[in-house]
């Protein structure tokens, strides 16, 4: 990681990945013990969601930087 600016994205995105693997266990056991005829979203989810969100984000900007 030369590019300035870079290193921030990539460390920032491994958080976000590390953060996400942490949400995504207590989603899927919340997930697991649900009725599977009357499937809902935990707020779990919501919270999964978000730093999916994040990372993508983070991820893009890698992507615009360093184009294959």
């Amino acid at each position: 990681m030369t590019e300035p600016g870079l290193s921030a994205h990539a460390q920032r995105a491994a958080a976000l990945a590390r953060e996400f693997m942490k949400d995504a266990n207590p989603m899927n056991d919340e997930l697991a013990r649900q009725d599977p005829l009357n499937v809902k979203l935990p707020p779990s989810a919501k919270a999964a969601g978000e730093v999916n969100h994040e990372f993508g984000d983070e991820m893009a900007a890698l992507a615009r930087a360093c184009p294959a």
